[in-house]
């Protein structure tokens, strides 16, 4: 268990475009942590950039406990059980983004949970998830400067252009936090 206290990160975001993440409202992130205190984070080999990967989780369906949706997002994307004790708190991150595109400021709430991966945990990548990558100490801090230097555009499938560079501005604090402070 981590000696991690109940942490409130509010960032405010001015964004370009829109990124999708920001309308769900609720999402949940979880890191792994293996037995060599590394932080396993998930590949979409399909839509990241080369080099970037994110922590595992998503959308939090409505009314839906957030530890209840941390366990199903583990269920779905890595395909294992995770019971609501195993999840470890990390953070809440309170995200104010303003869209300069649409001229709409929208609220995320993305909590943070941690979990350490056991031997008996036999990790299979589901549902978009392409695989999962353990970085240590030398690889966290490259992925987080591959955040902070992201560019270029995604069209996505309902035809909405992201930026990376928000994507970054978005999920690179976050990664930065829990790389440092979830050890």
């Amino acid at each position: 268990m981590n000696n991690l206290k109940y942490k409130v990160i509010n960032l405010n975001l001015n964004l370009e475009t829109f990124v999708s993440n920001v309308a769900r409202g609720k999402v949940v992130l979880v890191a792994l942590r293996n037995s060599k205190d590394e932080i396993g984070v998930s590949e979409k080999n399909y839509l990241y950039p080369d080099g970037i990967t994110r922590f595992a989780g998503g959308g939090v369906d409505e009314g839906e406990d957030l530890l209840v949706a941390a366990a199903r997002e583990m269920k779905e994307e890595l395909k294992i059980e995770v019971s609501k004790e195993r999840l470890e708190f990390i953070a809440d991150f309170n995200i104010n983004a303003y869209i300069q595109e649409s001229g709409k400021n929208y609220n995320l709430l993305i909590r943070v949970y941690g979990l350490e991966i056991k031997d008996s945990d036999k990790i299979v990548p589901s549902d978009d998830i392409t695989g999962i990558v353990y970085l240590d100490k030398a690889m966290q801090v490259e992925l987080v400067s591959r955040y902070a230097n992201l560019d270029g555009f995604l069209k996505e499938e309902d035809g909405n252009v992201m930026s990376w560079n928000d994507y970054g501005k978005l999920f690179g604090p976050i990664h930065e936090y829990v790389f440092k402070n979830y050890i």
